[in-house]
């Protein structure tokens, strides 16, 4: 498998077109160091307190620690949201707009393998990001949710299911936002909570595979400046409603807890919310493998404005 996207990216008129600049080809690097400097930075912000006398002091915490990685993780998220969004939303438009789509037509290459490269060329980057903020994934096993959540895992009964859910299944907002509501220090690391970080790390791994996915697709039906401004509204609003139903069924049955005489147990939550989690992640590699094997068949008829031919 290795060999073969290896081979795809370094086909002919794989590479995106345009400059390679510094942002271009460190760009993961660069956003990796910013969310480490801006953790740091609130890390030390909060370690400053005033003393009676109003003179500022030194005097670092677990908090403080804690909040410094929580909001590492926060901003992390976001370039994850956002900027492999973009970048595949360009992916082929922007041929259209420097007018190599012609070029790209024309030639000899097998036109699924130059999608199927440039696919990667978009993914590589950002693969190198996750590996870059591993360590945050790390340093949350020792929050007060995540740990929580860890000491919970082990039995298989609805509360295992549950934590099990709330950590791997959330989206990437409402586990960062746990992880805020729910601070307290550093806890101690175990079994549990690390394999709930790694399972988390995994999930995240994929999203970014299915965004990037569905990204690529809809860059190569693009064809006008009008179309691309309705993909880069209709891709959020889909990570927004349809990826994140799991989030859409947590807040149901917190809605439905809330109402009078009516009282749902962890048991029952995570028997319900455990198995939705598992079928949307099923369904999330279904629709990355048909957006990515779609492009590939169907590249030419896409990139020309054709109705590509059923099989």
């Amino acid at each position: 498998m290795l060999d073969g996207i290896r081979a795809d990216m370094k086909t002919p008129l794989a590479r995106p077109p345009g400059r390679r600049g510094v942002w271009v080809r460190f760009a993961p690097e660069i956003c990796a160091a910013g969310v480490y400097g801006v953790g740091l930075a609130v890390m030390l912000c909060l370690s400053h307190r005033f003393d009676q006398a109003y003179v500022i002091y030194f005097d670092p915490s677990e908090s403080d620690l804690m909040n410094g990685i929580v909001t590492a993780f926060c901003l992390a998220s976001l370039v994850l949201t956002v900027l492999p969004t973009v970048e595949s939303l360009q992916v082929w438009y922007r041929d259209h707009a420097l007018g190599t789509a012609d070029a790209l037509m024309l030639t000899p290459s097998l036109h699924h393998r130059i999608a199927r490269g440039r696919y990667w060329h978009v993914v590589l980057p950002w693969l190198r990001f996750m590996a870059w903020i591993a360590p945050l994934y790390a340093a949350l096993a020792v929050s007060r949710f995540v740990s929580k959540m860890g000491s919970e895992i082990g039995e298989c009964d609805g509360e295992s299911l549950l934590a099990g859910g709330l950590v791997v299944g959330a989206s990437k907002g409402v586990f960062g936002f746990l992880c805020v509501v729910l601070n307290g220090g550093i806890r101690r690391i175990s079994a549990g909570s690390l394999f709930l970080v790694f399972l988390r790390w995994v999930c995240d791994v994929k999203s970014l595979l299915v965004v990037t996915a569905v990204g690529s697709f809809l860059s190569a039906r693009v064809r006008s400046a009008a179309g691309m401004v309705g993909a880069c509204v209709l891709l959020p609003l889909a990570m927004a409603t349809a990826l994140s139903f799991p989030d859409w069924v947590l807040g149901l049955l917190a809605l439905i807890d809330g109402l009078p005489n009516v009282t749902m147990r962890e048991e029952v939550v995570g028997i319900i919310y455990a198995p939705i989690i598992v079928l949307f992640v099923v369904a999330e590699i279904v629709l990355a493998l048909w957006a990515y094997r779609s492009m590939a068949r169907n590249f030419d008829a896409y990139m020309t404005g054709e109705k590509p031919e059923r099989a």
